[in-house]
């Protein structure tokens, strides 16, 4: 019997959770406890292409669907044990299952079904998480046509390019030129040809051309004819030769490695060979791998480069790297540059850019960085030197992140701009009240502006720190700002705010 009453229960939790009718109403339900969010801590800017994460969302929709499908089940067996003359009701957060006579039920409509997670709001949320900068989207739909291209579905290729091209921006020469590689490997002639000929008319200087001018000759030597399986093969038992090269004799590879890296070759073959080159790590193959990174080669080739002598670091490497930062301005360049400086712990470079670049957003990447590499004095001295308020907020949440919390209260307790203390005063309420309670407290009292003082009770309230909101509302006279920090104690499970809040009861 007791199997059955704690079935019984369990059906009429399903029930009130998803709004089966029930007999007569019960009294109202408790106000639910409100829940204060603890500021996510600043993290390393990483780029993160949300394309690669289809597949887990994929599976989420899956384990909901399945998951609908548990509701529906459990629904129908609630109105099973109805029909069976069992009755359910609601008291408060509790759930009590009652058996008696059987009684009559008044007919109800069935069950609407439950909506579908929408593909849409799937891709409105990963768009709103990869940002809305027509850049992001950019490059992610370039690097999701490149791996359509190295997966040999070219339609699906030529039509990603396509919306890179529509889109006009940076990486548009090169969709270009992937379009009409796609097309020419679909025998589509003419098409391949035109879109050449679109490249260099839209941009007549871009350093796709000599490019463009390899395949160019390529189509027409093809003469139209369809793709052919032997040259596909072809590739693969090129790449599967590449990977054998990195135990041969790299000099004598040399001379195949370079002429693939010059032909019309797929994405994937180019990045291999360079790969290579990068590895082995000869003074004549470091010299390629240099002069492709400076810009010998297209672009894309160039991006690979610089992310390779990056990861094959050394002193030469970084300075060749540094010379190319200063003398580039393609942002997404410059940002590979920077996250090869964090890799190599280059924090004097890394500290160069963040005093000398212009673009805002690269500052900020290089601030991060040398954040992660606790380098707090580097922060610390740019601080004093810095006039654009946005890097200083900055500067103050990387300094956090880098352990020098001195420095933030500091910087909470002298800074003239009042957003500047409120950016301090949130990032201490991020930092464990072991560091920063009594420091928060102090500062209350010398603040004069109101808006940073409830900032301050909001930041003790999310470190859990009820001694000193404690202290805070016995003192203070503003009654809104007394009546927040007993708000915040009220959501707090804490014996000093309990017997706070009882000792106010009792007056």
């Amino acid at each position: 019997m007791n199997r059955l009453y704690r079935h019984i229960f369990t059906m009429g939790l399903a029930t009130a959770c998803y709004g089966q009718p029930a007999p007569p109403a019960p009294p109202a339900p408790a106000a639910p406890p409100t829940f204060d969010i603890h500021p996510i801590p600043p993290m390393v800017a990483l780029d993160v292409d949300f394309g690669d994460i289809e597949d887990k969302v994929r599976t989420a929709e899956d384990r909901m669907r399945s998951a609908e499908d548990n509701v529906r089940a459990a629904m129908d067996r609630v109105r099973q044990l109805s029909d069976d003359g069992f009755a359910f009701s609601a008291i408060g957060p509790m759930m009590l299952a009652q058996v008696g006579t059987p009684a009559p039920r008044p007919a109800t409509a069935p069950m609407p079904p439950m909506p579908p997670f929408s593909r849409d709001s799937r891709i409105e949320i990963r768009t709103a998480r990869a940002g809305s900068s027509g850049r992001d989207s950019e490059d992610r739909l370039y690097r999701r046509g490149s791996e359509y291209l190295d997966k040999r579905e070219w339609e699906k290729a030529i039509d990603a390019f396509d919306q890179v091209i529509d889109k006009k921006g940076a990486k548009a020469d090169g969709a270009f030129y992937w379009k009409a590689y796609g097309l020419s490997k679909l025998g589509r002639r003419d098409q391949a040809l035109a879109a050449i000929v679109e490249l260099r008319k839209t941009y007549p200087n871009s350093r796709w051309l000599n490019d463009a001018k390899a395949l160019e000759a390529e189509v027409q030597q093809a003469g139209g004819q369809g793709p052919s399986p032997e040259n596909q093969s072809d590739e693969d038992l090129k790449l599967f030769a590449i990977n054998s090269l990195m135990n041969s004799d790299p000099e004598r590879a040399l001379p195949l490695l370079e002429k693939i890296l010059q032909k019309n070759s797929s994405p994937k073959l180019r990045e291999r060979a360079l790969f290579v080159l990068a590895q082995s790590r000869t003074p004549k193959s470091n010299e390629i791998v240099t002069q492709f990174a400076r810009g010998g080669g297209n672009p894309d080739l160039q991006q690979k480069a610089v992310e390779y002598l990056g990861i094959y670091g050394g002193k030469d490497n970084l300075q060749t790297l540094s010379d190319i930062y200063n003398a580039t301005n393609d942002l997404g360049l410059k940002r590979t540059i920077l996250r090869s400086f964090i890799s190599a712990h280059d924090k004097d470079r890394l500290l160069a850019a963040a005093k000398t670049e212009q673009n805002s957003d690269l500052r900020r990447d290089a601030i991060q960085y040398l954040g992660s590499l606790g380098a707090y004095q580097e922060l610390a001295q740019l601080y004093t030197t810095e006039q654009s308020p946005e890097v200083k907020e900055s500067i103050i949440q990387s300094l956090a992140h880098s352990g020098n919390v001195e420095k933030v209260i500091e910087i909470a307790r002298t800074e003239k701009d009042p957003k500047l203390r409120t950016t301090a005063i949130h990032v201490l309420g991020s930092t464990g009240k072991s560091k920063t309670a009594d420091a928060l407290v102090s500062l209350y009292g010398s603040e004069s502006d109101r808006n940073n003082k409830e900032q301050i009770i909001h930041a003790l309230g999310n470190q859990g720190s009820a001694k000193e909101l404690v202290e805070i509302a016995r003192k203070e006279q503003d009654p809104n700002l007394k009546r927040e920090a007993v708000r915040r104690l009220a959501s707090m499970k804490s014996k000093e705010g309990t017997d706070f809040l009882m000792e106010l009861l009792n007056k």
